[in-house]
């Protein structure tokens, strides 16, 4: 996580890039799969949006905590 740390949204947005964050929210601890959602929770509405982040959005209502589902879902 220290590499990409403060450049997610770039990554996420990314066609081959987002593949990773998706690969790291299913194999990753909770701690990290909170860490990320934290640091992209902005930009959750527009990932929605987006031709291959809106599959680490899915990935997210899949494998995340009831809070952070619940927020997504509210977006």
């Amino acid at each position: 996580m220290t590499l990409v740390r403060g450049k997610e949204r770039d990554f996420v947005f990314a066609h081959d890039t987002t593949r990773i964050f998706q690969t790291l929210c299913k194999y990753a601890t909770k701690e990290i799969r909170s860490e990320v959602f934290e640091s992209l929770k902005e930009s959750i509405f527009e990932m929605t949006k987006s031709k291959y982040s809106v599959f680490f959005v899915r990935s997210l209502l899949r494998r995340g905590t009831k809070p952070e589902r619940e927020y997504i879902i509210g977006v």
